[in-house]
C-alpha cells in the first residue's frame, strides 16, 4: 500500500470485512467453506480479477511516486498476481481459454487502462479502513482501491474487471461497496482534511472485450436510505455469521465457486449441527 497520507490501523477481531458481506449474501456455504477449507479448484475469472488489480495497483502506484511502468512491467505484476494465491490449485477455464491467452487479454485490457488516464492527483492506493458503521455491530474493514483529486472533487474509485460491458445507469449497480468506503472514510477521520471538497463514489470498470477493452467509469449517487440498507444488511449478516447460519444459494456464482465437490455432500459434510468432514 502506497500513500500520501498516513493510513489508520486495521483493527483486530472480530471484524467483518466488505468482501465476507458480498460473499454471505450470495451464498452462505460459500462464505463457511471459504473461510474453512482451501479451495478445491479457482475459477479463471476470479484469478484474472486478482492478477489485474495487481497490475492496475503498481501502474497507480508508479504514477503517485511520479514515474511510468512499461507494458512489459504491467504485466509482471500481473504474472506476479496470477501466481500469488493457491499456484497450486487447478484453474478452472471457461470454454477456449488459456492462461496464454488470458494474459494476451490482460495486456490489451491495460493498454486500454493507460491510454484513458487517471486524472487528478493520486492520495493513496489500496489504502485500509475499519470502522462501526454503528455502536451494535462488529468492526467494519476493508481496503480502498485508489483515492485522488481532480478538478477539487475527493473521488473514491472502485476498479472492477468486466465479462461484458455494464449498464452506465447508477441505480443498476449496488452502492453497498463504495458506500462502505465513504463511510469508513468519514469515520476514520480521513475526510477532515478535504472538508471542503465534496466526495465523488465510482466504479471504474475495464472490459475484457477481445477486440477493443473499455473503460467506462460510473459515479455513484447513494442515499440516506442505501446508508441505512447497509447498516441493516451488516446487521442481519454479521448475526447470522456469528449464529453459523449456513446454507447453499444455487445460481450462476456455482460456476466459479471453488467447493463444488464439498457443496454437493452438504449438509451431510461439515454441518455446524455436528457433521464430520469425509
Amino acid at each position: 500500500m502506497i500513500t500520501a497520507t498516513k493510513p489508520p490501523p486495521v483493527e483486530a477481531k472480530p471484524h467483518i470485512s466488505v468482501s465476507q458481506l458480498k460473499t454471505y449474501g450470495t451464498c452462505p456455504l460459500q462464505w463457511r467453506y471459504s473461510r474453512t477449507y482451501k479451495p478445491e479448484q479457482v475459477g479463471s475469472a476470479l484469478k484474472f480479477g486478482s492478477a489485474f488489480h495487481r497490475a492496475v495497483a503498481a501502474h497507480l502506484q508508479a504514477r503517485l511516486e511520479g514515474s511510468t511502468l512499461t507494458r512489459e512491467e504491467l504485466l509482471d505484476a500481473f504474472d506476479v498476481g496470477w501466481n500469488a494465491e493457491d499456484a497450486d490449485v487447478p484453474i478452472k477455464f471457461n470454454k477456449s481459454e488459456t492462461s496464454d491467452g488470458l494474459r494476451a487479454l490482460a495486456g490489451m485490457m491495460l493498454d486500454a487502462f493507460t491510454a484513458a488516464g487517471q486524472p487528478g492527483k493520486t492520495l493513496a492506493i489500496e489504502m485500509p479502513f475499519s470502522c462501526r458503521l454503528a455502536p451494535d455491530l462488529p468492526v467494519l474493514v476493508g481496503y480502498i482501491d485508489a483515492i485522488s483529486v481532480e478538478d477539487n472533487v475527493l473521488v473514491v474509485t472502485d476498479y472492477k474487471t468486466a465479462a461484458r460491458r455494464p449498464s452506465e445507469d447508477p441505480d443498476d449497480l449496488d452502492p453497498a461497496q463504495l458506500l462502505a468506503y465513504g463511510i469508513g472514510l468519514a469515520k476514520i477521520g480521513f475526510l477532515r482534511e478535504f472538508a471542503k471538497l465534496p466526495l465523488r463514489l465510482q466504479y471504474t470498470f475495464i472490459t475484457k472485450s477481445k477486440s477493443q477493452p473499455e473503460v467506462i467509469t460510473i459515479p455513484l449517487r447513494p442515499s440516506r436510505r442505501d446508508a441505512d440498507r447497509l447498516i441493516e444488511r451488516t446487521r442481519i449478516i454479521s448475526k447470522a455469521m456469528a449464529q453459523e447460519i449456513v446454507y447453499p444459494n444455487p445460481g450462476y456464482h456455482c460456476a466459479s465457486c471453488g467447493h463444488q465437490a464439498r457443496c454437493r455432500r452438504w449438509p451431510r459434510m461439515d454441518t455446524v449441527s455436528g457433521g464430520t468432514s469425509t
